[in-house]
C-alpha cells in the first residue's frame, strides 16, 4: 500500500524552481458566431512528480463563458474549483491529487461562444505546479496563448451540444494525509470515460458492503483496510468501467468469507437433519 502526501497550498513552503520541460496547453477550434466551442486545458509535466496545479486563463472581451467542466480531469481535490470570475475576467483554479499527476493530464474544459466574428486570444497566466516532495517545491509552467477564430464560414460546432469526451482508463489510488479527512484513508479516482462522459462513480467496500455514489473520492469506512474496494465509472450512455483496489490485509476479508461459509454450511446441515427427522 502506498501512502500519498497532498500538500495544501496555504501550508506550502514554496521554493521557486523553473522547469522548462513542463507546460500548460490550450487547444482551440474554429467556430461560427453564436456557436459554442470548447477549449481543453491540459498540462505536461514530463517526469516531474507534481500533485498540485494552479493558474488562470484570461478571457478576452467579446467572449461569453457558458461553463467550465471538470469531466475527465485528472485533478480530484479542488481548494479552488475552476470557475469564471467576472471581476477578473478569468477562469481561476487550484487543484490537486493524492500521489502525482500523470505526465500528460486534462485539467478542465472551458466552453464559450462569441456573438461577433473576430480572432480572440485566451491567455494562460500565473500557472505553477508543486512537486510531491514533502516540501511543495514550486515548478514554473511554460505558458502559450491560443487564438480562437470566429468566422461565418467556420464549420458548425453543434451549438450547445455536449462535445465528445476523450476516452480514458479508470484510475484509482489509496491515500492518506493528516490535513485531509481527519487523517483517514481515502480512495481517489478519475477517468473511466468511454467518449460520452462519466455520469457518476459507485464505490463498494468488500463483497458485502453497500454500494454508494461518490464524487471522485471516498473516505474508507474500513480504516483497517481489511476489505477490497470496488470502483465503477458509470457513463452517460449507461456503459461502465470498473477497477478494484485489493485489501491491504486480505486475511480479514477472507476470514469474513470463511465465517460466512461455515455459518451457511451449518445452517444447511441443520435444515437437512430437520427434514430427515421422522
Amino acid at each position: 500500500m502506498k501512502t500519498f502526501r497532498f500538500i495544501p497550498l496555504l501550508a506550502l513552503s514554496l521554493i521557486a524552481s523553473p522547469l522548462y520541460a513542463a507546460s500548460v496547453t490550450l487547444t482551440a477550434e474554429r467556430a461560427r458566431p453564436g456557436d459554442t466551442f470548447s477549449i481543453p486545458v491540459t498540462v505536461d509535466v514530463g517526469a516531474e512528480k507534481v500533485n498540485v496545479v494552479e493558474g488562470l486563463i484570461a478571457i478576452p472581451e467579446g467572449i461569453i463563458v457558458d461553463s467550465v467542466s471538470t469531466a475527465g480531469s485528472a485533478l480530484v481535490l479542488w481548494p479552488r474549483h475552476p470557475a469564471y470570475v467576472v471581476a477578473d475576467k478569468a477562469v481561476e483554479f487550484t487543484g490537486g491529487v493524492p500521489g502525482s499527476l500523470p505526465s500528460h493530464a486534462l485539467l478542465f474544459t472551458i466552453r464559450a461562444h462569441a456573438e461577433h466574428p473576430g480572432t480572440y486570444t485566451f491567455s494562460p497566466s500565473e500557472f505553477a505546479a508543486y512537486r510531491n516532495d514533502g516540501k511543495g517545491t514550486r515548478v514554473t509552467l511554460a505558458e502559450t496563448a491560443v487564438m480562437v477564430d470566429i468566422a461565418e464560414d467556420a464549420k458548425p460546432t453543434g451549438g450547445a451540444a455536449t462535445p465528445p469526451v476523450a476516452k480514458s482508463t479508470l484510475v484509482a489510488d489509496l491515500g492518506r494525509d493528516a490535513s485531509l479527512f481527519d487523517g483517514k484513508y481515502f480512495v481517489s479516482f478519475y477517468g473511466g470515460d468511454n467518449g460520452r462522459g462519466v455520469d457518476h462513480y459507485v464505490v463498494q467496500e468488500g463483497w458485502w458492503g453497500r454500494a454508494v455514489v461518490a464524487d471522485r473520492y471516498y473516505v474508507l469506512k474500513d480504516q483497517g483496510q481489511g476489505s477490497s474496494v470496488h470502483i465503477t465509472a458509470v457513463n452517460t450512455d449507461g456503459s461502465i468501467q470498473s477497477t478494484t483496489l485489493p485489501a491491504a490485509h486480505p486475511w480479514t476479508e477472507r476470514l469474513t468469507l470463511l465465517v460466512a461459509f461455515v455459518v451457511l454450511a451449518a445452517f444447511l446441515a441443520g435444515m437437512v437433519r430437520f427434514i430427515r427427522k421422522p
